[in-house]
């Protein structure tokens, strides 16, 4: 693993670059063409979305200070929390920062005093979905609503 990676908290100045980390990542699968507009706005207002609103969003930056990874937590209720924005660019995966993505975020989950981590994401993400799995997250039903964005996979897990 490169250890010059870094974690930060995302500042406003980082949506446009996290905009297009989604689109690089997700259209490498061919499903960002159909992505509503509506399912990345919460990335136009950090502060409101995550911050204010008991949740957390990082971005990761190589030795060069280019983003590479994204991983946010927000707010569903007050005992439940969403994964959101696990992004983590091709070439980088395979050295241990998706592993680093998701335990941060969980350890946040935690001492923001969450006891569920829901998530939704795209049956093309085999690989997501196999980490998921690996890491306690069992699979939910999917709502009508979540069907018609670009997620048609629904999972959770209980924190301890």
């Amino acid at each position: 693993m490169d250890n010059n990676i870094v974690f930060k908290k995302a500042l406003q100045v980082h949506a446009l670059t996290i905009h297009q980390l989604i689109a690089e990542i997700l259209g490498s699968y061919g499903i960002y063409h159909c992505r509503p507009e509506y399912v990345d706005q919460d990335i136009d207002d950090l502060e409101t979305n995550y911050f204010n609103n008991k949740g957390y969003f990082w971005i990761v930056e190589n030795g060069l200070g280019t983003i590479i990874a994204s991983v946010a937590i927000y707010k569903i209720d007050d005992h439940t929390c969403e994964l959101r924005k696990m992004y983590l660019k091709t070439q980088e995966q395979g050295k241990g920062i998706g592993r680093m993505l998701f335990q941060t975020a969980i350890a946040k989950a935690q001492e923001l005093g969450y006891t569920k981590m829901a998530l939704k994401t795209n049956s093309k993400l085999q690989t997501a979905i196999a980490m998921y799995k690996k890491y306690g997250f069992e699979f939910e039903t999917v709502s009508a609503c979540d069907q018609k964005a670009d997620c048609d996979v629904s999972m959770s897990k209980m924190l301890s």
